[in-house]
């Protein structure tokens, strides 16, 4: 294959890295680019095709000199913005609106409201600021996470 290179490739949602033949494949068939998608976008479509040789600025041939065809559009989703914590909400016996005072062994439920879904791994904590520590409600799949 000659002539191959970024040229022949239309890419959106990301960019490219400089098209390469792949040194591990000998027979010359194997090219390879590294695609970086846009960050700090919610979920959209990116995509990747190959150009027809003779479309646009594109002019790959096989090693008999026949023009390459277009290759099937590949597209992959993907979300590159972090979630970020919106609210935090106070409840329990004693807190009206979200303010109250306590006395010693009274429990507060703390909601922790996020842009997004998320996915929980681990056993995550709130440092409060009287030094004591919230301890998380299991679940995951969820915009809003439970402390006690």
């Amino acid at each position: 294959m000659t002539g191959f290179d970024n040229s022949d490739v239309s890419v959106s949602g990301g960019t490219l890295s400089a098209v390469t033949p792949d040194a591990g494949d000998p027979s010359g068939k194997t090219y390879k680019a590294t695609f970086t998608r846009t960050a700090g976008v919610d979920a959209t479509t990116a995509t990747f095709q190959v150009a027809a040789s003779g479309t646009g600025t594109s002019s790959w041939t096989d090693a008999a000199g026949n023009p390459g065809t277009a290759g099937n559009t590949v597209s992959i989703s993907e979300d590159t913005k972090a979630p970020t914590a919106s609210s935090i909400a106070a409840s329990g016996a004693g807190i009206t609106n979200g303010n109250g005072d306590l006395n010693a062994g009274k429990v507060v439920a703390l909601t922790l409201n996020i842009s997004e879904s998320v996915t929980v791994s681990g056993t995550p904590q709130l440092i409060l600021n009287n030094g004591g520590m919230a301890s998380y409600t299991p679940g995951s799949g969820s915009d809003s996470l439970a402390f006690t």
